[in-house]
């Protein structure tokens, strides 16, 4: 497929081919949504949807709004999902993590219907004026759109595109975690096509990538691989041209060698790895030698790289002292931890009920 637009400078924005019909809707700083909501900023994109901060001129209230891609409105299951979690009756104090839309519409635009999800704030910042808003967020990056030679986009595409705004300082963030985006969340008992599984390869279980299996103990080894990456800062498994070999072969330089059948299934495991799973040596002839990276050596650098990665434009953590490791009686219980939430056999990984108990989440 051609491409619509030359491409931009700007790295942390949505697609921009995604503007066409039924794809992103097209919003400009300053535009008014539902008749009410002025768009201030931007929070994020993905690959379904983006999310501006908004003035709810009439409730005198600031709201994150949801806007999905207008193909994606008819079958999107993320309001179902929050309606049911809303209505569990339940005193469970995990209920309050959840972020629940306050209030969701349809609007009309160029690339058809979409569906904004107005989420409730993140902290109270509702005294803030709007000029305070964009000093302690930063004023919004912007970048114009060109069409290719011979593309006529016509009202479908914004005529600019926007930054997401930068992360606020500490000072103006909770303790509180809240868990968004349930646009790719399904029941169990009703999974989706192996095809249309939404989670991101470098957060599947191996028996979904082999053999399109999810089930609660596929959602424990992702659960692990997010715990893991908020505490250290960077993910478990990254893949650079997010291929799911890529993300394999760091599995197997941490765990070892894979069961069978999946490991006759690694497609180029022998440049990697002999026949024992183990790396090759320095020196082999005719493969590439990478290192043993063991679960206890991934635990031990969490910190060590935090100049380095400021140094090539990384974010580092705002919420701890730049290069602060794991102290070693956590580092102990985190990898415990780990251990039993990425076992290769999953009726052998942590239930989440057993995660929930264990000693590094408890404290």
């Amino acid at each position: 497929m051609s491409r619509r637009f030359y491409p931009l400078g700007l790295d942390t924005i949505e697609d921009i081919e995604g503007y066409r019909p039924g794809g992103f809707h097209p919003v400009h700083l300053e535009d008014t949504l539902g008749e009410r909501y002025k768009i201030l900023h931007k929070l994020g994109s993905g690959g379904l949807s983006t999310t501006w901060l908004a003035r709810d001129t009439v409730g005198n209230r600031y709201q994150a709004l949801k806007i999905l891609k207008a193909e994606e409105t008819a079958a999107s299951t993320e309001l179902r999902t929050l309606e049911k979690l809303a209505a569990i009756q339940s005193d469970d104090r995990g209920k309050q993590h959840i972020r629940y839309p306050n209030a969701h519409f349809v609007i009309q635009g160029p690339n058809d219907l979409t569906l904004p999800n107005v989420l409730l704030k993140l902290r109270p910042i509702d005294d803030w004026t709007e000029n305070e808003v964009l000093r302690r967020l930063g004023s919004p990056s912007t970048e114009k759109l060109v069409a290719a030679p011979g593309e006529n986009i016509g009202d479908s595409a914004p005529h600019y595109v926007v930054e997401p705004a930068s992360m606020p300082h500490a000072t103006y963030l909770t303790h509180d975690v809240l868990l968004v985006d349930f646009g790719e969340a399904f029941p169990f008992e009703s999974p989706p096509r192996p095809e249309n599984i939404g989670v991101p390869v470098m957060y599947r279980a191996p028996e979904t990538i082999f053999e399109s299996k999810v089930s609660p103990a596929s959602e424990a080894w992702s659960l692990a691989c997010v715990l893991f990456e908020i505490r250290a800062g960077h993910p478990m498994f990254a893949s650079i041209m997010g291929g799911r070999n890529e993300i394999l072969m760091q599995m197997v330089q941490m765990k070892g060698k894979l069961p069978e059948p999946w490991w006759n299934s690694l497609e180029g495991r022998s440049a990697w790895f002999d026949d024992n799973g183990r790396t090759h040596k320095e020196g082999s002839e005719d493969t590439s030698t990478v290192p043993e990276y063991p679960l206890e050596g991934a635990i031990a650098e969490i910190g060590t790289m935090d100049e380095e990665e400021a140094f090539f434009g990384s974010e580092v953590s705002i919420l701890e002292p730049k290069d602060t490791k794991v102290p070693p009686d956590e580092a102990e219980s985190m990898r415990d931890f780990l251990e039993g939430a990425l076992k290769w056999a999953p009726e052998a990984r942590l239930t989440v009920a057993q995660m929930l108990c264990h000693p590094w989440i408890t404290g």
